[in-house]
C-alpha cells in the first residue's frame, strides 16, 4: 500500500452496543486480516449509524438478523453486505451468510480474488431495491431511504382507512379507499405481500415467479398490490416501473422494510420506482432463487 493510499475500509454493524469483547467481532478481524494488508476496520451499533460510516466501505458486515441488516442497507447507497446471524436464536437469518461461529472462507477468497465484476458476480447476488420521494404540497421534496423488502403506504393510524389517487403509468387514475397499498420486490420471508395472499398462495407463488424472472432479466418492475380494498378495486395489484399514490388523507406514512417511518400529509404526492442502487449480498442457499 502507498504512502498517501488509505488503507481499505470495513464496517461492522452490531445490533447492540459493544459492552464486551465479541467473538463474532474478532472472527470478522481476524478473515479480513488473513486478506488485508493493514485494513481500517470500524465497528459500530445499528442505533448509531449514519450513511457515512458506510461510505466507501469495502465491505459492509451485519451481524445479528434480518433487522439489522435490513436497517443496514437503508444507510448504504451501494455497496456489498455480509449478513452473520448472531447467537441470539432470536434472530432470523433470512438474508444471513453465515452463522455466527463459521469461518468467513467466501468472504477471505472474495477478498482475495482481483474484486472486478467477475469476482462479485461469483461471490455475491445483486437485490435490487425500491426508492421512493414524497412530493410535498408545499414544494418540498422529502426523498426516503432505499427498501430491500418493501414499502408500506397508507395512513398512520390503525383502522383508519387510507385515501388516495393512484395512479399507473398510461392509466388513468384511481381514487381509492383501502388499508394501504404495498410496493414489494418479494425478497422478504415473511413481508406484508406474504400475509395478502395467504388464502391464495397458488396465485402468490406464480405472481412470485414472474417477479423473480424478471429480477433476472433487470427488469425496472416492481410488484404493488393495495391491501383490503374498500370499494371497487381498478388496480388491486400487478407489475409497474413507477406508481404514485397523491393523498387525500391527513397523516399518512411511508414504511421502510416495516421500519423507518416518514409522514405525509394531504394533497402531498409519493412516487416509488425501482432503484438504480442495488445492494450486493453474499451468496448462500437462500439467495439462489434471486441469482
Amino acid at each position: 500500500m502507498g504512502e498517501d493510499e488509505a488503507p481499505p475500509k470495513f464496517v461492522i454493524v452490531l445490533k447492540e452496543d459493544i459492552t464486551n469483547p465479541n467473538p463474532i467481532v474478532s472472527n470478522i478481524s481476524n478473515a479480513i486480516g488473513e486478506a488485508v494488508e493493514e485494513p481500517f476496520i470500524k465497528v459500530i451499533s445499528r442505533l448509531h449509524l449514519h450513511w457515512k460510516d458506510l461510505q466507501d466501505a469495502e465491505l459492509v458486515f451485519s451481524v445479528g438478523g434480518d433487522g439489522t441488516m435490513l436497517r443496514t442497507t437503508h444507510y448504504m447507497r451501494m455497496g456489498k453486505i455480509v449478513g452473520i446471524h448472531a447467537s441470539d436464536s432470536k434472530s432470523k437469518g433470512h438474508f444471513m451468510s453465515y452463522d455466527h461461529d463459521e469461518k468467513l472462507d467466501n468472504v477471505i477468497a472474495y477478498l482475495k480474488s482481483s474484486k472486478d465484476i467477475d469476482s462479485t458476480n461469483k461471490f455475491f447476488t445483486r437485490l435490487p431495491r425500491l426508492k421512493a420521494e414524497i412530493n410535498q404540497a408545499t414544494g418540498d421534496v422529502l426523498t426516503c431511504n432505499r427498501a430491500v423488502n418493501d414499502y408500506y403506504i397508507g395512513n398512520d393510524v390503525a383502522g383508519h382507512p387510507s385515501k388516495y389517487l393512484l395512479t399507473l403509468p398510461l392509466c388513468q387514475p384511481a381514487y381509492q379507499r383501502s388499508s394501504g397499498v404495498i410496493c414489494s420486490t418479494f425478497q422478504g420471508m415473511t413481508g406484508w405481500v406474504v400475509n395478502l395472499f395467504r388464502n391464495r398462495m397458488d396465485q402468490y407463488e406464480k405472481i412470485r415467479d414472474e417477479y423473480l424472472q424478471k429480477h433476472k432479466n433487470l427488469s425496472s418492475e416492481f410488484f404493488y398490490v393495495v391491501s383490503q380494498p374498500m370499494d371497487d378495486t381498478k388496480y388491486e395489484y400487478g407489475f409497474t416501473n413507477q406508481l404514485t399514490i397523491t393523498s387525500e388523507m391527513v397523516g399518512g406514512v411511508v414504511a421502510l422494510d416495516g421500519f423507518t417511518r416518514i409522514n405525509f400529509d394531504r394533497k402531498d404526492e409519493v412516487d416509488v420506482r425501482l432503484s438504480s442502487h442495488p445492494v450486493w449480498v453474499l451468496k448462500t442457499k437462500n439467495h439462489e432463487e434471486w441469482a
